[in-house]
């Protein structure tokens, strides 16, 4: 998963794409969240990306996020400053389960991500994109 913000504050958007294990795409997805920040965009996208990956019953769920703040965040590895605390509880509360975890991943790494993010930028629109397998 990925946010990104055109500006800082600015147009913000997220993007993500869910792997199966094998590496197999189940969904990918983009969504526009107005003017924002980029640590907003990526506690958002995160937000959005485990809604969905909730909704289609998945049980094992590694979120990739090339934010080290975000991921130390939600790793409670590093204490969320009051503007971030809000979203990092929300997360927190759908992550009390053995199963999900959070991981750095350099910005190399995340470039589908990175491209979902920045899909469309110049429109908040959505979109889902599913596999038809």
């Amino acid at each position: 998963m990925d946010g990104s913000s055109r500006g800082n504050p600015g147009p913000s958007r997220g993007g993500g794409i869910c792997r199966s294990e094998n590496g197999n795409v189940i969904f990918a997805f983009a969504v526009g969240y107005g003017v924002g920040f980029n640590n907003l965009a990526e506690f958002r996208v995160v937000w959005d990306g485990l809604v969905l990956c909730f909704a289609k019953g998945l049980s094992r769920i590694v979120v990739e996020l090339d934010s080290k703040l975000v991921v130390d965040i939600l790793n409670h590895s590093s204490n969320p400053s009051w503007i971030w605390r809000n979203w990092s509880s929300r997360i927190d509360t759908m992550g009390n389960y053995r199963w999900l975890s959070f991981q750095h991943v350099l910005r190399e790494g995340n470039i589908p991500a990175d491209s979902l993010a920045k899909l469309g930028s110049a429109s908040q629109a959505s979109s889902y994109f599913a596999s038809s397998a």
